[in-house]
């Protein structure tokens, strides 16, 4: 019976910790859309979240391990896992432009207020920028074997090459594009998924898609 409760015991803390760990991440997420992430400190963070600084620090080691966890997190809210059962099923190159498309406008709506403190702290944080840019070179990575099998297809325009397509690739599907025209210019979530699907397929495969 000792066995069985310390076992128990060291799972409810295991549990315990966990949910901490959490409360912590969501409060530090808050706070850096709220305050900023330069004006945002650990002690407030610990402090809204009801935990002693050392425990903050303890788990993610600074301002700067939580902001990277959140930034690690962020593909869970979109599905990665189901992106890339989709994309081996999609019937041509169309159909995996617009799933694509989906699920980094999905990634950057649910985690837009991350993008802006990993952008903020970048400017001033050479390890969070490193970070972010090896996202965005992650990124490319997995884009270009799409154009791989559509180059092996002859799906490619005409006179199109494969870093030209992987740069169009890219950038149009960063988040600068779903900045500048959801949160800037406040266009439907919608209509800048239906422009940048016809985009791509236009420019990429010379093709029309409605």
């Amino acid at each position: 019976m000792s066995n069985v409760k310390r076992t128990y015991d060291a799972t409810r803390r295991r549990e315990a910790a966990a949910r901490t760990r959490e409360l912590m991440l969501a409060t530090a997420r808050r706070q850096f859309a709220v305050e900023g992430y330069t004006a945002t400190t650990v002690e407030t963070i610990a402090e809204i979240a009801g935990v002693s600084p050392q425990t903050f620090y303890t788990a993610f080691g600074s301002k700067r391990g939580a902001l990277l966890a959140l930034l690690v997190n962020m593909p869970a809210t979109a599905d990665p896992t189901a992106l890339a059962a989709d994309l081996m099923s999609a019937p041509d190159a169309e159909h995996q432009i617009a799933l694509l498309v989906d699920y980094r406008l999905r990634l950057y709506a649910g985690s837009l207020d991350v993008l802006i403190a990993v952008r903020a702290a970048s400017a001033q944080d050479p390890d969070v920028a490193a970070v972010w840019i090896e996202g965005e070179e992650r990124r490319r990575r997995h884009q270009q074997k799409l154009l791989a099998s559509w180059h092996a297809e002859g799906r490619l325009q005409p006179g199109m090459t494969r870093r030209q397509a992987d740069d169009i690739l890219w950038a149009l599907t960063g988040p600068d594009v779903y900045m500048l025209f959801v949160v800037e210019r406040r266009w439907p979530r919608k209509a800048l998924r239906d422009w940048l699907v016809g985009m791509i397929s236009r420019e990429l495969l010379g093709t029309r898609r409605t």
